[in-house]
């Protein structure tokens, strides 16, 4: 066993709730192109992630799966991360 990777989930559920609220403002934003593509001109495998995440987020699912095959499934996990952060603040009063 080479080592153990521990998981802050209470962060990484935070983490996925402010890139759920970046890729809900990314169409509006001005977004630097990806350092990858810029090197290689290649795609990298996060390419149109964001942009994904975006449309899944604005209920344009089809669209989303287009730009990035993992595009709703991410958008599903911000959801449930920002459900769940918004839960555990109320719990915490």
């Amino acid at each position: 066993m080479i080592g153990t990777v521990r998981v802050d989930l209470a962060a990484a559920r935070r983490l996925l709730c402010w890139y759920g609220a970046f890729a809900l403002l990314a169409p509006r934003l001005p977004a630097p192109a990806c350092p990858f593509r810029r090197l290689t001109g290649r795609r990298c495998p996060a390419c149109g992630l964001t942009n994904a995440v975006s449309a899944a987020l604005h209920g344009r699912f089809r669209h989303a799966a287009t730009l990035h095959r993992l595009g709703p499934a991410t958008a599903a996990a911000v959801v449930v991360a920002t459900v769940a952060e918004a839960v555990g603040q109320l719990a915490r009063r």
